[in-house]
């Protein structure tokens, strides 16, 4: 048996052109070794690409009896799940990780390394200039996107979805929270009909890559982001608060430190200054940054419940309906199991952003801030199945 995921990169065509001759390589290879296997997937996406500028990841196994040979090139991962737990096989090519695997420093010690400070901070500094250099820009964008859309007009459902999604998910995600028994108080639904607006229009809008989650991010010399299929506009507050929470629905990272969070905020909002100067008012940076993870907490639910990407599209777009079922609701109490592999992990990602939401929120001293704190830890607590 072979199997293999690629994750492509260099843009929306580029990258699906390398990761489709990638995997069609690998899983055509007449190659007997599993590293000859995986070089076939290299030549393939040379000469697929023909001199443009785009590559893929690759983790590929095959299985022979009861051996198992993995293979693995870039920043995807792979885990084994068994018995209820997951381990990850592979290590991300980042400083810290090459320190961890050579013995100079533990795991433990990965998670306070003055390196990870680093990096949030250049990630930080590099989502900020993104923001900042593109600003102002959105009709630049959208000319350009319509030129792209008129020589290939079979995107353009897959580009309108993104907006679509992330915006009807918030709206759908509060009533699937009312529906499990957690009534948001008037605060929180305030903010997060806020967010949704700020989705479709506003003052704070700048170019995303959209799809930020760590196997989509380079650290070398310089940060990179990879992945651009999913880039547009929105408020840049979803991509700071993306970071805050751990990049959620994206299962096997953590939600930052407090200490972390400052780190990395202090150096976008110094990035933006010149473009944004009330992004220097903590006040403000809060007010943005809470409310746009209320967005990202509602969307999530909504995601996670709908089973996916997939499913959250034909939610709304009405090609499916809302099954307000509070027995099998992803949001049920934890005595109200048992919970599939599956759940456990969507639960657990839902918790932390909650947890990271409620933990952000609190740092405010205005009398909006403690019912916000309050009720994000209410859900944490309900999700929290250890």
């Amino acid at each position: 048996i072979r199997a293999c995921v690629s994750d492509g990169m260099g843009g929306m065509s580029a990258g699906e052109v390398a990761s489709r001759a990638a995997v069609q390589a690998f899983l055509n290879s007449p190659k007997t070794t599993l590293p000859d296997m995986v070089w076939d997937a290299n030549a393939a996406v040379i000469a697929a690409m023909d001199g443009k500028d785009g590559g893929c990841t690759i983790s590929a196994v095959e299985i022979r009896g009861a051996e198992l040979q993995l293979g693995h090139v870039g920043d995807t991962r792979a885990y084994l799940r068994m018995d209820g737990e997951v381990r990850q096989l592979t290590q991300d090519h980042s400083f810290v990780a090459a320190m961890v695997a050579s013995g100079q420093m533990t795991p433990e010690e990965a998670q306070v390394s003055p390196e990870r400070n680093k990096v949030l901070r250049s990630l930080g500094s590099a989502l900020g200039h993104m923001h900042a250099g593109t600003a102002g820009h959105e009709q630049d964008y959208e000319t350009l996107l319509s030129r792209m859309l008129r020589k290939n007009p079979e995107l353009a459902p897959h580009q309108s979805v993104r907006d679509e999604a992330l915006e009807g998910s918030i709206g759908i995600g509060l009533d699937l929270l009312d529906t499990a028994g957690l009534e948001a108080p008037e605060s929180f639904r305030e903010l997060a009909r806020q967010a949704a607006r700020s989705l479709a229009s506003g003052k704070d809008r700048a170019f995303t890559p959209f799809d930020l989650s760590p196997d989509n991010i380079i650290v070398s010399q310089h940060l990179h982001f990879l992945d651009y299929e999913w880039a547009g506009f929105r408020n840049v507050g979803f991509d700071v608060a993306c970071v805050i929470a751990g990049f959620p629905q994206f299962l096997f990272s953590k939600p930052i430190t407090d200490e972390e969070a400052d780190i990395f905020i202090s150096a976008w909002s110094r990035a933006v200054a010149d473009v944004w100067p009330l992004f220097s008012d903590p006040e403000e940076i809060h007010g943005l940054i809470v409310a746009s993870l209320i967005g990202w907490a509602l969307s999530s639910v909504t995601t996670m419940q709908a089973g996916g990407i997939e499913g959250l599209v034909a939610l709304v777009r009405g090609e499916a309906e809302v099954f307000h079922d509070p027995q099998h609701s992803i949001l049920r109490p934890a005595d109200h199991g048992p919970f599939t592999e599956d759940e456990l992990l969507v639960r657990r990602d839902l918790y932390e952003t909650f947890e990271a939401l409620s933990r952000y929120a609190a740092r405010c001293d205005g009398p909006a801030c403690a019912p916000i704190a309050e009720f994000g830890s209410a859900i944490a607590r309900r999700l929290d199945d250890e």
